[in-house]
């Protein structure tokens, strides 16, 4: 026996399972729990990560619901904290704008709209937000554009996973680009693009760009180079001939750790894939 969802004057056909235990669940806890009435399809969407679609489509057959939501919902039925703390945020919001920087150096623009990575971290933020009860995360680029620009200490989230105060004054975007510490916040664990943070040439430029005034305008003309040269013929002229990066002390063992073991010696050097 089936029966049809309330909302399918709007949804139509969006017919559901009527002894499906994750819809049951949910709507325990948010139309009578929670006290959201009509609306606790949307709330239950938006409090576990999740678009309404995907939402009807678990209500259909909830056999392939993912662990992390059935965690999520077993949370929230408990009152416990959520699933995601704000230092998690703040490291998948980063990883968002390194996605969305990605974009816009191969494409200049979101050809491929919001990268998976950033849809989600929006979704977990407007979660959080209806649980916490204040719109603390933002849940859209131009939010969180504006939110990336001012330091971690005026988020307002809790910083105490930093207890040496290494990102209370960083930002995550400074003059339209991402910033050094928004690509480490973005890569703790097994991301794809953890490489990077463990290249040699990245930590020591990174390094010296934190002990100039100048350091986060080397930053970006570095990473500049390397997306508009992907193979650099002639480094030295592309790089050193640079009025601000050749002001760089130890430039030349920058470019060559960032180069692959296998780079013969004699030009035609192409840097390492994914590189920023």
């Amino acid at each position: 026996m089936r029966q049809y969802c309330p909302e399918c004057l709007i949804h139509k056909g969006c017919s559901v399972s009527a002894t499906n235990t994750f819809q049951n669940r949910c709507e325990a806890l948010f139309a009578q729990k929670l006290g959201y009435g009509r609306r606790w399809k949307t709330s239950a969407a938006r409090a576990l990560g999740i678009g309404r679609a995907t939402l009807y489509r678990y209500f259909d057959d909830d056999s392939g619901v993912p662990q992390d939501v059935l965690a999520r919902l077993k949370q929230l039925d408990a009152g416990e904290q959520p699933v995601r703390d704000d230092h998690q945020m703040l490291c998948m919001l980063a990883r968002g704008l390194l996605d969305v920087q990605k974009q816009m150096d191969e494409h200049g623009w979101l050809k491929e709209g919001y990268p998976p990575t950033l849809q989600r971290s929006f979704d977990l933020a407007a979660a959080r937000n209806v649980l916490e009860g204040e719109p603390r995360w933002p849940t859209d680029f131009g939010s969180l554009s504006r939110l990336a620009q001012k330091s971690l200490y005026d988020w307002g989230v809790d910083v105490s996973w930093d207890p040496d105060g290494e990102f209370a004054a960083a930002t995550l975007i400074e003059g339209g680009e991402i910033t050094p510490a928004c690509i480490d916040l973005a890569m703790p664990g097994q991301d794809p693009e953890a490489e990077l943070v463990e290249n040699a040439g990245y930590k020591l430029l990174k390094g010296i760009c934190r002990e100039r005034r100048d350091g986060q305008a080397i930053y970006v003309g570095f990473r500049r180079a390397v997306i508009e040269n992907p193979v650099l013929t002639s480094w030295t002229t592309t790089i050193l001939t640079d009025p601000l990066l050749a002001t760089v002390e130890r430039l030349d063992e920058i470019v060559y750790a960032f180069l692959p073991a296998s780079a013969g010696s004699d030009g035609g050097r192409g840097w390492p894939a994914g590189l920023f």
